[in-house]
């Protein structure tokens, strides 16, 4: 074996997490975290079915970017050669195989929690599918179902707490992550198309503005739930984390630029869940939560920037 295929079968594992987007995978798994903490009692908490409905979440998740790479490989090949499928680095057979595994393992992990959480995943993973094959560049109406994919994963983890509180009491706060992520999904629509920087500040105005019924349901609740009001700091975090990364990228408006403003917003959503959380008056849980975002980053670091390399025989 020669040098080159020695470090060919080297990089293979790290072909693979880049296939499925693994330094996105945090934000995946905190939404239903973010569900089953809000929805359980302190003295109901189980260790299995908090993992379980976040390893559901971790599959189904990495199974649907798999998916949209091979829906898209036709169009990554001009747009993003570097990416594992255009490369050539993973046959379109191995990925395919690869999703299925995915989708049949995340179902049996949701079967384990019971009927509910079963249908749950079933409908993740059709909305992801849905998405991939059908809505992805039909604009809003792509958006709603980007939205409703992070909707379903919250309201999985609702569904794994089994708990008093259902999801009819607590849909706030799932659609507000639903409206924040069609707001990201909306900007990441232009990557491909010009944008100018009235444009990419109303886009991102736009995200921001998502953040507001959040901010003030948290106000409103300092009084009864004091803590309540920490909920502000990650939403202010996040807000100037996005607009900041938003002015950097208007001096170019390249694709690129307008890709950091969506992974800092993406990446974000971590924020987001830690602020929802707060809002709950759960502070241990809200930390928890926030302090995800350090493997995140370094996961962005250290995998999403790793160039491709050509096979070798």
């Amino acid at each position: 074996m020669n040098i080159r295929s020695h470090n060919r079968q080297r990089w293979a594992l790290g072909d693979f997490l880049r296939l499925v987007r693994v330094w996105n995978l945090p934000t995946a798994i905190v939404d239903p975290y973010v569900g089953y903490m809000i929805a359980a009692g302190a003295e109901s908490v189980s260790a299995f079915r908090l993992c379980a409905a976040m390893v559901i979440s971790a599959l189904v998740y990495s199974a649907g970017m798999a998916a949209n790479d091979l829906f898209d490989i036709e169009r990554d090949k001009t747009l993003h050669p570097d990416r594992p499928l255009p490369a050539g680095l993973i046959s379109k057979k191995t990925a395919g195989r690869f999703t299925a595994l995915l989708i049949f393992l995340g179902l049996c992990a949701a079967y384990s929690l019971g009927p509910r959480v079963f249908l749950l995943c079933l409908g993740l993973v059709l909305l992801t599918f849905t998405y991939n094959g059908w809505l992805k560049h039909r604009g809003l109406i792509g958006c709603l179902n980007m939205g409703a994919c992070r909707l379903v994963n919250m309201w999985l983890g609702i569904a794994a707490a089994g708990g008093n509180k259902t999801i009819r009491e607590l849909w706030p706060l799932p659609a507000t992550l639903a409206i924040y992520v069609a707001a990201i999904t909306l900007l990441s629509l232009q990557e491909e198309h010009k944008l100018d920087k009235k444009g990419l500040y109303a886009l991102v105005s736009g995200i921001l503005l998502t953040l507001l019924p959040l901010a003030g349901f948290a106000v409103d609740r300092a009084g009864p739930h004091g803590s309540a009001w920490l909920a502000l700091v990650p939403l202010t975090l996040l807000a100037g984390w996005v607009f900041a990364t938003a002015a950097v990228a208007a001096r170019s408006l390249t694709p690129g630029a307008i890709g950091s403003v969506v992974r800092v917003a993406v990446t974000g959503i971590i924020l987001l869940d830690s602020a929802i959380l707060f809002s709950q008056g759960k502070p241990v849980e809200g930390v928890v939560c926030a302090l995800v975002l350090a493997p995140a980053l370094l996961l962005i670091r250290y995998t999403a920037k790793r160039p491709a390399v050509a096979p070798t025989a």
